[in-house]
């Protein structure tokens, strides 16, 4: 899944939506359904039952992070090694993104991107996952 700057959703080719006004939270479909609601439906359906809060689906899409099915499919899966593991809070370490997992829930909290990776700390996990 692709977000571009006009808040535009992609997976694979297919646009979800598309939008250009950039006030996010004010945005609405011609539906009537908000951005935040298309995209979270979406990934849920190709997360196998990950959630994503609305600050991890915020933080998607001002940091530009690409989220492919695949992704979404390595990230499943280490939720449910996590999940084995007796890991409550869990860093998905990625090439290019981290995600703050709340496992028992299967939410991501928050994420970033390569470059925030760099020189930071990360508190109040108690276990990471390297995909």
């Amino acid at each position: 899944m692709y977000i571009d700057k006009n808040y535009t959703a992609f997976v694979g080719s297919t646009p979800l939506v598309s939008n250009n006004n950039k006030t996010q939270s004010k945005n609405k479909t011609e539906a009537g359904e908000d951005f935040q609601s298309i995209l979270q439906r979406e990934l849920q359906k190709n997360a196998g039952g990950l959630n994503f809060s609305k600050h991890a689906l915020q933080r998607i899409s001002e940091r530009e992070i690409q989220i492919e099915p695949q992704m979404l499919e390595q990230m499943t899966n280490a939720v449910e090694h996590a999940e084995e593991k007796g890991i409550k809070d869990a860093l998905i370490l990625g090439s290019q993104a981290a995600f703050i997992v709340n496992v028992p829930s299967k939410t991501v909290i928050t994420t970033m991107n390569s470059q925030e990776m760099r020189n930071n700390i990360i508190t109040n996990i108690d276990g990471t996952v390297l995909l």
